[in-house]
This record gives structure tokens, sequence and C-alpha cells, in this order.
């Protein structure tokens, strides 16, 4: 069960975050954005939690990660089409100088130049946008190949994913992923999957259940779909 409640505060300061999450001492996990004054607070409840023998984990909400990273990717895919426009409209002035007769050799010039630095937007656009989907993938529950996400393979993909996503403009993405909160969602699913089920095998043939009913994934051979099948010849039936 979840109670929501909303009010307006002065400040969102540590200490007034603190005033608002103390009442709650039954916690377990807390996901927020990474503003600085909710971080605070979560390590002071988290301190006293400690002292009384109980963990309070802290985990980034990755909406906003992807959100930031999403806004900073439209604009640099509207500065490559930008781009493209340009050499469009370099090429309509290089056609218009033949039909009227004049000579054409600098505008041309003029356009060669200009879709070179077109090619390169696009270049980079793409590049960023593999940066991209790769973070996103990494930030997933599910790997792209139906195995359960983990933060070895998540963190190895983020360390892919920033190295392409690179500049002064990416620099709060890059910090949001890197940041070891980023990836408390994974760490926390399996922990629980553990609690729930603490046989390795059977845990994982029953998340290959559960993903086959709610989206009806096919697994390569192999994969989770086998062990599945194996688990279930391999048990007896009641």
């Amino acid at each position: 069960m979840t109670a929501v409640f909303c009010r307006r505060e002065s400040d969102r300061s540590a200490t007034t975050w603190k005033g608002r999450l103390a009442p709650f001492r039954r916690l377990e996990f807390i996901v927020s954005d990474g503003a600085k004054g909710i971080a605070a607070a979560v390590r002071e409840l988290a301190a006293s939690f400690a002292c009384e023998g109980r963990r309070l984990v802290h985990g980034l909400d990755v909406f906003h990660t992807l959100r930031d990273a999403g806004r900073i990717l439209a604009a640099v895919w509207r500065r490559a089409e930008d781009a493209f426009a340009s050499g469009e409209k370099a090429d309509a002035a290089v056609a218009q100088a033949k039909r009227q007769g004049l000579d054409a050799r600098k505008a041309a010039g003029e356009a060669r130049g200009v879709w070179t630095q077109a090619e390169q937007k696009l270049a980079e656009a793409e590049g960023l946008q593999h940066g991209y989907e790769r973070a996103k993938a990494a930030l997933g529950i599910f790997r792209p190949d139906g195995q359960l996400n983990d933060r070895v393979w998540a963190e190895a993909e983020i360390a892919a994913a920033t190295a392409k996503l690179a500049g002064p403009d990416w620099k709060k993405v890059r910090n949001l992923l890197r940041d070891e909160r980023a990836l408390a969602f994974l760490d926390r699913m399996h922990e629980r999957l553990e609690e729930a089920e603490p046989d390795p095998t059977m845990r994982e043939a029953m998340v290959w259940r559960w993903l086959r009913h709610r989206r009806r994934y096919d697994a390569p051979p192999g994969s989770l779909v086998a062990l599945a099948e194996t688990v279930g010849r391999s048990r007896p039936m009641n």
C-alpha cells in the first residue's frame, strides 16, 4: 500500500526533507532525483537507522536521467537536421546558378563544405544516439538477451555508453549514470528475489515464466527457456 502526500514547502533543504522523512521509521529503500537536499537527508536518516541495526538504501530515479539525456539528444538531432536543410539550400543555389547560366563553381564548393559539416553532425548524432540507447538498456530490468539485468553487466554497459556521451552538455547525465545509486534498484531487485526463492535455478525459471506470461518473450536457444524446460522436466508432478 502506498500513500502520497503533496505539500508545498519554502525550500528543499536537507532539514526540510529530514522532517518529512522522519516519521517513516520502517523505510528500506528511497528513490529520488539527484538533488542534494534529499540526498543529505537520506544519509542522515540512514546513519540513524544503522545505529538501530537497520539498513536504508538510496536509489536514483532513472526517469530524470533518461529525460535529461533525451532532451540533449533531441537538440543534437535538430542541429543535424538543420545542417541537412542547409545542404539542400546550398544545392538549390548551385542549381539556380546553372539554370541562369552563371559560373556555379563557387556555389558548388560552398555546398560541398556545407554537406561535409552536415555529415559530421549526422555522425555525431548517430554516435550519441547509440550511447543513449546503450545507457537506456543498462537501466532496464531485463537485458536485451532476456536475462535479468544486474549491476556488473549494467556498469560495463554504462561505462561503454558514457564514453560515447562526450562533451560538456552530457556532464550531468554522465555523472548520474556513473553514480552508484543509479543501479541500486537492481541490487534491491536481486535481494528480494533471493529472499522469495533462495534456489538460483528455480528463481531464474520463475523469472522466465513471469516474463513469458507478461511479455510473451521468446528467448534464444540455451537461455532461460532451456533452463525452465529442464527444471520443468526434472520437477516431480504433484
